[in-house]
């Protein structure tokens, strides 16, 4: 009986064995997959005489598996390898935000040019050309609908400008000669001509774009301690853990393997994984989400402002309402009926795609106000509609219009 109780009991030593070898065995798999790159910059700053985080890693996950604790070393690597991969992440997010916000700007702009020599009886040409191959003093012909490739002033026409992407205005904005006006933002209604003022890389939208790209750059205080931090203490943590394997030994004659198995045991736990990799992550992508909701974050240390606020104060139409037109009252003149005036207004708005059109077709859907035939209609740039109904003439628009 007591043979077969110690057949049992090497048994299960052995199986005991072969458990933790195995795991072992798995743990060093988890490391060899997400480790090489950690471990080659580690490697790698060490030959620069530099001292990073990378290698206080390296060394712990060793040290981990000298210790016979693999998990140890693997969980550190998969933290790590984590964070580093929701960084790139993050900044991925960035570029394709920056690059959908790139292509609110047109690459191709039309460009009036003169015929043969100069005479009485110039003519002209449409021609289209990149954007950056725009000169300043070109003329740029932009046609109802089309959004304006480049800064410059209008020379030529009126019309209404959406410049929502530049100034966060919902409402159409009135444009006429000697006005400015910007790239990227929508020509609503009227045929204009510009005179290029600045080229494509000194375009408003143009800044826009460089304060972002800048704004990813630009550490926050947290992270500009963690980098100073990580610096210093990385050396130190590692020093440390040779001290530890040393002296005791050296001077106070104790056993070799205990003091490096305490001075390992120092190093898997002063691994700085969360202080070292959560601050730039959290950071960026902070900036990444804002720039996808259209919120423009000059840099890190912005962000880390935010926290000291107390109290906000907002001036723009679409911040903190949707930004969209409604009908809330109507007031009747010269006796006519509210009824007949509503009919009057939505029939003609029912022929133009300005935004104000949107508020009277959503109020003629929602009360089922009835439309009449429009006849000769005109849409007058910057100032309102006009149509005929039953062989009479009205307008809607702004008071300067009648």
């Amino acid at each position: 009986m007591s043979f077969n109780l110690f057949n049992l009991t090497i048994s299960n030593i052995s199986i005991n064995i072969n458990q933790d070898i195995i795991s072992q065995i798995i743990y060093l798999i988890v490391v060899l997959i997400v480790g090489p790159g950690i471990i080659k910059h580690g490697i790698t700053s060490l030959l620069n005489k530099e001292v990073k985080i990378e290698l206080l890693i390296t060394i712990a996950t060793f040290g981990a598996f000298l210790l016979g604790d693999g998990g140890e070393g693997a969980t550190l690597m998969i933290l790590f390898f984590l964070a580093e991969y929701l960084e790139t992440y993050a900044l991925d997010r960035s570029k394709r935000s920056l690059s959908k916000l790139v292509k609110l700007s047109p690459d191709i702009a039309t460009v009036k040019r003169k015929i043969g020599n100069s005479g009485i009886n110039d003519k002209f040409e449409e021609v289209e050309v990149n954007v950056k191959d725009l000169s300043i003093g070109d003329t740029v012909i932009v046609k109802p609908g089309d959004k304006i490739p480049i800064d410059g002033s209008i020379i030529k026409g009126i019309t209404s400008v959406d410049q929502s992407s530049i100034t966060g205005e919902s409402l159409a904005v009135t444009k006429r000669e000697g006005d400015e006006v910007y790239a990227s933002t929508i020509n609503e209604d009227g045929y204009i001509e510009i005179k290029v003022t600045k080229k494509s890389n000194e375009t408003i939208f143009s800044k826009i774009i460089d304060l972002i790209k800048e704004s990813e750059d630009k550490k926050a205080k947290i992270d500009l301690f963690i980098d100073k931090f990580a610096r210093y203490y990385t050396p130190t943590v590692i020093v440390l853990a040779m001290l530890v394997a040393i002296i005791p030994t050296l001077i106070f004659k104790q056993p070799l393997n205990e003091w490096v198995y305490r001075a390992l045991v120092l190093l898997v736990i002063s691994c700085p994984c969360a202080i070292a990799i959560s601050t730039p992550v959290s950071i960026v992508s902070a900036i990444t989400a804002g720039t996808k909701n259209g919120i423009i974050i000059k840099g890190g240390e912005y962000i880390e402002a935010l926290a000291e606020i107390k109290a906000v104060m907002f001036d723009k139409t679409g911040t903190l309402t949707e930004g969209k037109l409604e009908i809330s009252k109507i007031n009747t003149l010269n006796n006519f009926k509210e009824n007949e005036m509503i009919e009057i207004a939505c029939s003609l708005e029912n022929q133009s795609k300005h935004p104000i059109a949107k508020a009277f077709n959503e109020y003629q859907k929602n009360n089922n106000i009835n439309s009449f035939k429009v006849e000769n209609f005109k849409s007058i740039a910057g100032k309102g509609l006009k149509g005929e109904i039953n062989q009479k003439t009205y307008y809607v628009g702004k008071k300067r219009t009648f």
